[in-house]
């Protein structure tokens, strides 16, 4: 039985990937630090670290530790290498020095990527500090041949206070709140229940490397939010088209974020699905 240590994993991700992996037996020790964690660690600090790490022992450990308020981290840019950064210091450096041959994956994101049409993973283009940071993690786990997908996801919530993307659309239609939709941000994510499956798939069939994991056909916000309303039945009317640029956030946000994901398929032989086989299959609200 493969013992998985999330670092991180008290969040949206980590809330469905430690159920899910539990279900596939899997024995999961989640660290972070709601009352929904299994152990709690500074893991910027080298000392902390070092000791979980020790009494843990894990086989494989999924980092999701991040800080992922865009604007925080433009704000407070040494928070940002701190949670972004330096955990991943410190796990190498266990890994390293008490020589363990273990699997690491780390979850990266789609905010690197700043094209238009299909982003291949050597397409980088850095908009603001947190994908600097982003970025600095992977270049640290890529020498320990760590594995590295970069993604973004939609899907419930299982947290109380925090509300994804597709939640807070399905909310605001259902209350037919006026909403502003961005017109000229593109993405192409996966449903929450596909990452998870596709995490676990990775652990088992581990191949060192930098992927890009999403979906095929990607769209803008916008069309994402028309289409789940479409697909619930919903009318909408209550809405404005607008650029992310109108809000003056503190961080730049890239726009072209879609992501070709054919070296991953090609290297796990694994066909990702559609954006509109995602929305779907996050409406059938399967969880573990």
């Amino acid at each position: 039985m493969m013992k998985i240590l999330i670092t991180g994993g008290t969040g949206l991700l980590g809330s469905h990937l430690s159920n899910y992996l539990l279900n596939m037996e899997c024995k999961v020790i989640v660290h972070g630090f709601s009352s929904q964690a299994d152990i709690s660690a500074d893991l910027s600090s080298k000392q902390d670290a070092f000791s979980m790490l020790d009494n843990v022992q894990p086989d494989a450990i999924v980092n999701l530790v991040c800080l992922s308020n865009v604007d925080l981290n433009e704000k407070k840019p040494n928070l940002a290498y701190r949670l972004n950064v330096r955990p991943l210091e410190n796990i190498v450096a266990w890994k390293n020095e008490r020589n363990k041959d273990i699997k690491l994956i780390q979850i990266s994101t789609d905010h690197l990527y700043d094209n238009k049409g299909l982003n291949n993973e050597e397409n980088i283009v850095m908009r603001n500090t947190y994908v600097l940071t982003k970025y600095a993690a992977e270049l640290i786990v890529r020498s320990d041949k760590a594995l590295i997908l970069r993604t973004n996801f939609f899907g419930k919530s299982r947290l109380k206070n925090r509300l994804s993307f597709s939640d807070w659309a399905e909310k605001a239609l259902e209350n037919n709140e006026s909403l502003k939709l961005f017109n000229d941000v593109y993405f192409s994510p996966l449903s929450l229940q596909t990452l998870v499956e596709v995490i676990s798939f990775s652990l088992n069939n581990f191949i060192p490397g930098v992927y890009n994991v999403g979906s095929h056909n990607g769209m803008s916000k916008a069309e994402f939010v028309l289409k789940l309303a479409d697909k619930k039945n919903m009318k909408i009317s209550n809405y404005i088209e607008i650029s992310v640029d109108d809000l003056g956030l503190s961080a730049v946000r890239p726009k072209e974020m879609m992501m070709d994901v054919t070296k991953f398929e090609k290297s796990f032989n694994l066909t990702l699905p559609t954006l509109d086989q995602e929305i779907d299959k996050h409406l059938l609200k399967t969880d573990w």
